[in-house]
């Protein structure tokens, strides 16, 4: 379970995170969207304990994320990556080091590291390109690197900020059904933050929405309704449902 309480964070003087506070449980998958500079990532940033100097308290498994050894949280939490300064590593290279933090010191990794990060450049048809270089794949496939590195780590919570962008139709699709698959279990959650709404809205099962520096709703898809993009993004839109699973798509009307 995941938890803020009264989280609020500052930069430079400027309030960019107001006193929040919501639960996540295990199972769920939690949708973060609003405008730019509504808080999404600074939001992410203290739930993976990227950032530490907020106020308020950030919960997991009841416990302060700030309690947690980097190496306790990195088996906790597991968010993308930037890139690594070396491109010169394969794909199968690159996502075997997420495995690192339950790898004993001189120790080589083990059997079922190896069959996790397998099965998760298999989860993003990354196999074919096990040996290929990070600097030689296309945008698409070095974002799904990115995403495998995440979905290998196996921690409790997956925080993916922007994890939509740059990849192509066919990722977006992978991206979902290896959501679905990773939470389907109870034990763990995964929070994802922003700006395609339509994948959100059929992919999380709690959204919320931010503005300002804090969340003005919160609750199902279904909160996605025309009054809250025109509200919140300034968008005129029609909301149309899914009719595979009823939830809604965000149809925008081009401005004359």
């Amino acid at each position: 379970m995941l938890q803020l309480k009264d989280v609020a964070l500052s930069h430079r003087e400027k309030e960019v995170l107001k006193s929040t506070s919501l639960s996540v449980h295990g199972g769920e998958i939690f949708g973060i969207i609003g405008p730019a500079g509504c808080g999404k990532s600074s939001l992410l940033k203290i739930l993976s304990g990227k950032v530490r100097n907020f106020k308020g308290e950030t919960l997991v498994d009841n416990r302060p994320i700030r309690s947690y050894s980097r190496r306790e949280r990195a088996k906790k939490i597991c968010s993308i990556p930037m890139l690594p300064e070396n491109m010169d590593i394969s794909v199968f290279e690159f996502i075997l080091l997420t495995r690192t933090p339950f790898k004993k010191a001189l120790n080589p990794f083990s059997d079922f590291d190896v069959q996790i990060t397998e099965e998760s450049m298999a989860g993003f048809e990354l196999s074919p390109y096990r040996n290929t270089l990070l600097g030689e794949l296309s945008r698409s496939h070095l974002k799904a690197a990115l995403l495998a590195f995440c979905f290998a780590r196996n921690a409790d919570v997956l925080v993916l900020d922007d994890a939509t962008d740059g990849l192509d139709l066919r990722g977006l699709v992978l991206l979902q059904k290896m959501l679905f698959r990773y939470v389907v279990d109870g034990n763990r959650t995964a929070v994802l933050a922003g700006n395609d709404i339509n994948f959100i809205a059929q992919t999380a099962d709690k959204i919320a929405i931010m503005h300002e520096g804090t969340i003005k709703a919160l609750g199902g898809p279904e909160i996605i309704e025309p009054e809250i993009i025109k509200q919140y993004f300034g968008a005129e839109a029609f909301v149309s449902k899914n009719v595979y699973n009823g939830k809604p798509n965000v149809h925008f009307f081009p401005e004359g």
